[in-house]
Parts: structure tokens; C-alpha cells; sequence
């Protein structure tokens, strides 16, 4: 009688070994699913953000080849602007 529940409980204990291997690698194979997507949304988020900035640049440079001195002076004031916000930041 006592050698049949120790069976059963080794029976029971190797089952609960095998459902764990079969959860760490359930586990596993989630992280790493989600680590590809996570690294597929950084690749797609990094090429939407070169095009945005190759389209700013593009677009900053016709308007200082179409308007070189409004451009200068443009910088200039955005310049005093942010110089007189830092100095009252002191």
C-alpha cells in the first residue's frame, strides 16, 4: 500500500516536472515572439523617422536656396528667443 502512493507521487511529481518544461518552453518561445516584434516596430518606427527627417531637410533647403537672407534672419530671431528663455531659466 505505501509503495503504491509512493508510485503515484513519483507518477504525479515527474507529470508536474514535464508540465513545467512544457511552461518554461511555452514562456520561451512567447518571449521570444514578442522580442521580434518589438524589434520589427523599432526597425519600421526608424525608417518612418528617416523620411521624416530626409523630408525636413529637403524642405529646409529650398526654402534657404529660395529665400536665403528671410531664412538667416528667421534663425537669427529663434535664436534671441531661446537665448532670452535660458537667461530667465538663471
Amino acid at each position: 500500500m505505501n509503495e503504491t502512493r509512493s508510485n503515484d507521487l513519483h507518477n504525479e511529481v515527474e507529470a508536474l516536472k514535464q508540465d513545467l518544461l512544457r511552461v518554461r518552453n511555452d514562456l520561451k518561445t512567447i518571449g521570444e515572439d514578442l522580442f521580434e516584434r518589438g524589434k520589427a516596430s523599432a526597425k519600421a518606427a526608424k525608417q518612418a523617422v528617416g523620411q521624416r527627417m530626409d523630408s525636413s531637410l529637403e524642405t529646409v533647403q529650398n526654402c534657404v536656396e529660395e529665400r536665403p537672407m528671410t531664412c538667416v534672419l528667421t534663425a537669427f530671431g529663434v535664436g534671441l528667443l531661446v537665448g532670452g528663455l535660458l537667461s530667465l531659466r538663471r
